[in-house]
């Protein structure tokens, strides 16, 4: 299994990335927790050994070769929700990310770890201390518009 031809050299490239995320939390919608406002910079640069991040699935998975290596990850601006007390804060701790891509295949992912170290709760739903990672999928522009040419022929013969 080898990876996708040409990962590391684009994920170097890119010298810092920024992104705006919102988080449901939870499963009911009627009270669910969402976390509004987390901005993140991805950046090029690797993580240091001596840094304590989450183990990640890609690198320290069982295909290891599939990853770009675990990059640094800043939390721009926490993230937050609002409870009965009114705005509250989400920290995310220990940021890293990677991108998975196995050769050939059509898309890849981009994974983020992060430590949450205290619990938020928000009517029936909690986010409790843990490793939370996150999972983006990602695409070049032939494979993605081969996955919706693919997922046209699905639905049409769907429809006969």
């Amino acid at each position: 299994i080898e990876i996708k031809a040409g990962l590391v050299k684009a994920v170097e490239s890119k010298k810092t990335t920024s992104m705006d995320i919102k988080l449901e939390i939870g499963i009911k919608p009627e009270s669910r927790m969402t976390i509004n406002g987390l901005k993140l910079n991805f950046s090029s640069d690797p993580v240091a050994d001596s840094c304590d991040h989450p183990a990640m699935p890609g690198v320290n998975g069982p295909h290891p070769q599939l990853s770009s290596g675990v990059r640094t990850l800043q939390v721009v601006e926490d993230g937050w929700f609002i409870d009965m007390t009114g705005k509250r804060g989400v920290q995310l701790k220990n940021g890293c990310w990677e991108m998975v891509w196995r050769d050939e295949a059509l898309a890849g992912s981009l994974v983020c770890g992060f430590d949450v170290t205290e619990s938020y709760t928000r009517n029936e739903a909690t986010l409790s201390p843990c490793r939370l990672y996150m999972s983006f999928p990602v695409w070049t522009s032939e494979g993605l518009k081969t996955a919706q040419q693919d997922k046209k022929r699905v639905l049409d013969l769907a429809q006969t």
